[in-house]
């Protein structure tokens, strides 16, 4: 049956269509969907306080777009529904539910290449474990993503830091500088009064010398 979800291939959420039943509840059978491993959802349904013994996991079929077969697989089991507004169904024995719940899957199969059905004989509890390694390792890929974003971004601080002291340094040494050349400057200019000052008055200074030492000889 040809099914479009308008949804594009890369953007469908992949997971398990499972079939799920309580041995307190004869002849009900529960279809669902999860983007985990079927067997943790059903310990997690099982812990309710409305379910006498757990659920165990009659069939499940991992699918590329797990929302859109599930709402397929209960439309077409529409007649066999307990509560329209529950997921709860009513089959024979473990036998029939199986077979129709995995022939209503496969009879999608000419929608395989939109909706990506794998091989149902393959070991469920194997693809489930996959499924959820896949799923920890996009978790931590997320996790390692923004621990990239975070050290980045102190690199951005850092190099803006950085810049920062070097615009303060370079002022600092200008600044420096110019004081440095201004003293300089002045020195000079004093040097160069010292020695005007000298060389005008040249003989002025030669005849104190000389009063200077006429008076400190002792007398005859």
């Amino acid at each position: 049956m040809p099914l479009d979800d308008g949804v594009p291939p890369g953007e469908r959420p992949e997971g398990f269509v499972y079939l799920l039943h309580c041995p307190a509840m004869s002849g009900i059978y529960k279809i669902g969907c999860t983007a985990r491993n079927p067997y943790e959802r059903a310990r997690e349904l099982s812990g309710s306080t409305g379910v006498p013994v757990p659920y165990s996991v009659v069939s499940a079929v991992f699918v590329k777009n797990c929302f859109i077969v599930e709402g397929h697989l209960h439309r077409a089991f529409d007649e066999c529904r307990v509560n329209s507004s529950r997921e709860f169904f009513c089959f024979a024995d473990h036998d029939h539910a199986r077979r129709r719940f995995r022939d209503e899957v496969m009879s999608l199969s000419g929608q395989v290449d939109d909706f990506g059905f794998e091989n149902v004989d393959h070991d469920l509890k194997a693809l489930a474990n996959a499924l959820r390694e896949k799923q920890e390792l996009e978790g931590q890929v997320r996790q390692l993503a923004a621990k990239i974003s975070t050290l980045q971004e102190r690199v951005r601080n850092m190099e803006s830091q950085h810049r920062a002291a070097l615009a303060d340094l370079d002022m600092r040494s200008s600044r420096m500088l110019s004081a440095y050349k201004q003293n300089s400057d002045h020195l000079a200019r004093r040097i160069a009064e010292i020695r005007d000052y000298c060389t005008t008055n040249r003989t002025a200074l030669a005849g104190s010398i000389i009063d200077l030492i006429e008076n400190l000889r002792p007398p005859k």
